[in-house]
């Protein structure tokens, strides 16, 4: 029955909404429902995307990183490596967000213009 599970399937079972999911994933396999296995593969594809978004987010880093030290950008296409560089910064999961965004004139719509920049590049915005 593994392959023929939906997440409709799963609402429609007399499970109490206020029910914590953990129950429901035990009740589930303890009656053969899904598969230890289908857990255990969802869970390395859980850590092999997170592991991917740091890649990615890592790469954008050092290219705004080659981008302010080469040099070659002067004025407003420096401001603009900075405010990159400063996208990348706020979604640093190590640093807090959005301490240097007054300094440099960092706003919301230049997050916004910039998640759309990654979608088109990486295929996320790189927060999540």
């Amino acid at each position: 029955m593994t392959d023929k599970l939906t997440f409709g399937d799963i609402k429609k079972m007399d499970y109490a909404d206020e029910m914590p999911f953990t129950w429901v994933l035990v009740d589930l396999l303890y009656k053969k429902f899904i598969n230890v296995n289908d857990v255990l593969t969802a869970y390395d594809n859980a850590i092999e995307k997170e592991r991917n978004l740091g890649t990615m987010r890592f790469n954008e880093a050092c290219t705004n990183l080659t981008q302010l030290v080469c040099g070659n950008f002067h004025g407003k296409d420096k401001q603009e490596a900075i405010k990159r560089s400063l996208h990348t910064l706020n979604i640093c999961k190590i640093f807090p967000p959005h301490i240097y965004d007054k300094m440099y004139d960092y706003t919301d719509e230049d997050e916004k213009r910039l998640d759309e920049f990654c979608k088109t590049i990486y295929g996320t915005n790189l927060k999540s």
